[in-house]
């Protein structure tokens, strides 16, 4: 079975670099009939929160984003002089005025869940953001560039345990991800509801990534 679109004509004269290894970004691409090269970013992802306020934390994640994305660019050296289509993307849980990024230990892990079932408690929302770029290059000269950012709401179970909780991270599924949870894993039992693109949960927003790359590419 196929998907008839001029996008994946247009697509064939670029070199398609996604700047991630993230293998479920890769995928969700796949999925869409897209096969990216993909080139890792050595980006530390260790822009100082403090100088965002809470009115600004997405643009944290956008930021994160572009570096990512000039990282791999700049490692091309040479290759940028063949048309490319560089994509880049970061993403978080953003609640009650804080990011929640990766917990490195099971006890981060635990700790970072209990955070966010109380924040949810006191009704805060528990939002995944993605923040992408999309830039266009030829001959090495940038052509065309696009941002994005996409925003999921997800509501943990109600009366969700410690117990429940504990069980969960000892998986080691949670951990080196956002938020502490794979919700397209075994993290799907901590949720009971999401408000918003799925596939932005899990790494890219799928059909706001094909209508950016039809901007670009369709002339």
């Amino acid at each position: 079975m196929s998907y008839e679109h001029p996008v994946y004509t247009a697509i064939r004269k670029y070199r398609f670099i996604l700047c991630s290894s993230s293998p479920r970004r890769r995928d969700i691409l796949r999925q869409i009939g897209f096969e990216p090269i993909v080139r890792k970013s050595n980006f530390k992802e260790d822009l100082d929160k403090a100088s965002y306020d809470a009115s600004r934390l997405v643009d944290y994640v956008a930021d994160t984003a572009y570096h990512k994305l000039l990282d791999v660019r700049n490692a091309l050296g040479h290759e940028t002089a063949s048309p490319l289509l560089l994509l880049s993307a970061d993403t978080v849980i953003i609640c009650n005025g804080e990011i929640f990024e990766k917990p490195r230990s099971y006890e981060g892990n635990v700790a970072m869940l209990q955070r966010l079932r109380a924040a949810q408690a006191a009704g805060h929302k528990i939002n995944i953001v993605t923040c992408g770029v999309l830039v266009k290059l030829g001959d090495g000269v940038v052509e065309q560039e696009s941002r994005f950012r996409t925003q999921t709401a997800i509501h943990l179970v109600d009366g969700l345990t410690d117990a429940a909780i504990c069980s969960y991270c000892r998986s080691g599924e949670g951990l080196e991800v956002a938020g502490g949870f794979k919700i397209q894993g075994l993290g799907a039992v901590l949720f009971d509801a999401i408000d918003g693109d799925f596939y932005n949960c899990v790494g890219l927003p799928a059909s706001r990534v094909f209508a950016e790359i039809c901007s670009l590419v369709l002339e």
